[in-house]
């Protein structure tokens, strides 16, 4: 088995990640809106992040994930 990181671990580091000197993030407010859903959420980083993408074109998102499928916008299939 690979390396476990917490839920929290993963959220800091990423966060400043994207807030340090000379990192340039594309599209950074959906990012920090997918981190803000991250943290009080049950699905994945990468989960929210699709997500978002969805939201900014307007689009709902389907999906066989149960855990994301309790967010806003998101069909179970």
């Amino acid at each position: 088995m690979g390396v476990v990181f917490r839920a929290r671990d993963i959220h800091s580091r990423v966060q400043r990640l994207v807030r340090t000197r000379n990192v340039r993030v594309e599209e950074l407010e959906l990012v920090e809106a997918a981190l803000d859903e991250y943290e009080s959420g049950k699905a994945q980083l990468a989960d929210y992040l699709i997500l978002g993408v969805a939201r900014a074109h307007s689009d709902s998102l389907l999906t066989f994930d149960k855990k994301l499928a309790r967010s806003p916008a998101v069909t179970l299939l």
